[in-house]
């Protein structure tokens, strides 16, 4: 994408935001700008009336030139108000739609894209440029257009006495532009390489100052190691940046004196050509169309420079919103809820992008409808892998999913992620109203009181949310006021709520139990075991907790090695009755 596409996409997206306050924006940038020759030509009559006076004229002609010279700023002033505060709302406007653009790209995405650390740092560079580099190219856009009217009115006058004086002027400007354009795109190649460290940075931020990692922060003492490391990253910032800004210094220097001899030079035929034809207002009129002139001509080109700049950064965010989201297949079939013959993996294989390893690979299993399946292993087996091909977060590099005897790839990618709910090991923690964070889970019935709290009672917090002074709508978390922290293990039984809330086809539950204490692990049991048409899929370290399951898968390397019940895998002497054992060790009392 060029400069040109990315301007002209600015542009639209700002347009379409608020039309009439483009526009409003633009007709007061060409007014401004026409002001210039305006107030360059009143200030000769001014000055030429002022004379006569002193050689014995009236009042009334300077009474009325100054009236329209003090108007003319008055109405300036106005302009520049008038533009400021349309401005400030379209900046509002735009920020708002460019950020909202980018969430809404961000929900295209799969989770293979958000595990591409090129995506990533295109993100990361869309989300930190979206609050001002759009609507700076729209007010540089406008500032170029007002210093060209500016420029071209003053000029138009300055051109009627000397023609000479108006292209040095013009010219003034041109070296000290064309160096700042040049920096100004090597400063925005750096920026761009650095992205990676910027969110290394960013990173090492939030571990100090976010309270989820505050509490082992302060444990490990690691404040200082990370201070280290996020100053290291800011001292090779400000030396890569010092030698730019050097540069620049040097040859704006250059560009400087360049300028300043020859705007002398044209100062210079300004007053000469003034003394040839005796006319005081003419030299004073000279004077301050060279100033304005050489303010225009360098506000122009030099805005080129920086729109240049900022479209550069804005094209990033475009190329970010213009990244193509990795399809997953997905067909026109509806999953039925309850399913009526259950899941079946034929076959599946999956390895991550950039690996040669597969994550899972020949993965045969049959999952009856109404069945709870558990799915032990240890750690780095391939059970998250798993779990998320299910979810169809992502696709198997080989082999099929089939839900009904129907294949995944042809079923509407919609319905089944809605008819399968996940407590992922790592799920979410909202810090919103309780309400929220069980209703989640089914969006259409979250104002449904009645099912929140059976829920609630069935992973035993009841009690606990009725004593909470907003009861279902009290604010979860410290993140905002009046918020109430629950502890490690409500949190994970407020997720657990969202998931039965769902009432889904098949529900996952990934590792539910590691936060939970043994009394709380009963009501899990009890969920587990509880009979109906809903087939669950449940990963677990903890074999107590799901010994009832009516199968059993043990995965190893990546595959199924074992599988059947409790009784029949204790029977088989294998890798599971080999875990179960270490860990009823765990329990045995002397």
């Amino acid at each position: 994408m060029n400069m040109w596409t990315s301007w002209r996409r600015t542009i639209a997206l700002i347009y379409g935001t608020a039309p009439r306050l483009v526009w409003a924006i633009g007709v007061f940038s060409v007014l401004s700008g026409l002001l210039s020759g305006v107030n360059v030509a009143v200030l000769g009559v001014v000055v030429n009336d002022t004379v006569d006076i002193i050689q014995g004229s009236s009042f009334s002609g300077l009474f009325v030139s100054f009236a329209v010279l003090v108007s003319a700023y008055l109405f300036g002033k106005l302009l520049e108000l008038a533009s400021d505060y349309c401005e400030s709302l379209l900046t509002d406007l735009t920020t708002n739609a460019f950020t909202v653009r980018i969430a809404e790209k961000g929900a295209t995405l799969e989770l293979e894209d958000f595990e591409n650390p090129k995506v990533y740092d295109q993100l990361q560079v869309a989300n930190r440029e979206a609050g001002y580099r759009p609507m700076q190219v729209l007010t540089g856009s406008f500032s170029l257009i007002q210093s060209l009217v500016s420029l071209l009115s003053v000029v138009a006058i300055i051109a009627q006495w000397s023609i000479l004086v108006a292209l040095l002027i013009v010219l003034s400007p041109l070296a000290g532009v064309l160096i700042s354009n040049v920096f100004n795109i090597r400063l925005w190649s750096i920026e761009v390489d650095r992205t990676n460290k910027r969110r290394m940075g960013q990173y090492l931020v939030a571990l100090m100052t976010t309270d989820r990692s505050f509490k082992e922060i302060k444990s490990l003492g690691l404040a200082q190691l990370f201070l280290t490391r996020y100053r290291g990253l800011l001292k090779g910032f400000y030396a890569e940046d010092s030698k730019v800004h050097k540069a620049i210094f040097g040859f704006g220097s250059l560009a400087s004196f360049i300028e300043v001899v020859i705007y002398g030079v044209a100062v210079y035929f300004a007053l000469q050509d003034s003394i040839e034809v005796g006319d005081v207002g003419r030299l004073a009129a000279y004077l301050a169309a060279v100033g304005s002139v050489a303010a225009a001509s360098g506000a122009l080109l030099g805005g080129i420079g920086l729109l240049h700049q900022n479209s550069l950064y804005v094209q990033t965010a475009f190329s970010f919103l213009d990244q193509p989201a990795i399809e997953l297949p997905s067909g026109s079939e509806n999953v039925q809820n309850p399913l009526r013959e259950g899941v079946r993996l034929d076959n599946v294989c999956y390895t991550y992008p950039g690996r040669s390893k597969p994550a899972v690979t020949g993965i045969d299993l049959k999952i009856l409808a109404g069945q709870t399946v558990a799915i032990v292993g240890k750690n780095g087996a391939g059970k998250s892998t798993l779990v998320k091909l299910l979810a169809r977060l992502y696709a198997p590099t080989s082999g099929e999913i089939f839900f009904d005897s129907v294949a995944v790839s042809q079923l509407d990618r919609d319905s089944l992620r809605s008819s399968i709910s996940v407590l992922y090991q790592d799920f979410n923690k909202y810090e919103l109203p309780v309400r929220d964070v069980v209703g989640f889970g089914d969006l259409a019935h979250r104002q449904d009181d009645e099912r929140i709290w059976e829920v609630l009672d069935k992973v035993g917090l009841k009690d606990v949310v009725e004593n909470y002074p907003g009861k279902l709508d009290q604010q979860l978390g410290r993140f905002f006021d009046s918020g109430i922290q629950p502890s490690g293990g409500q949190w994970q039984r407020f997720g657990i709520a969202r998931t039965l809330f769902a009432r889904p086809a098949i529900r996952i539950l990934d590792e539910p139990t590691a936060s939970l204490d043994p009394r709380a692990e009963e009501f899990f049991v009890d969920i587990v075991n509880e009979k109906s048409p809903t087939t669950q899929i449940v990963v677990s370290h903890k074999l107590s907790t799901i010994r009832e399951a009516d199968l059993i898968c043990v995965m190893d390397e990546g595959t199924i090695s074992e599988r059947g019940t409790h009784a029949e895998l204790m029977q088989m002497n294998g890798l599971y009755a080999e875990m179960f054992t270490a860990q009823a060790k765990g329990f045995s009392i002397d």
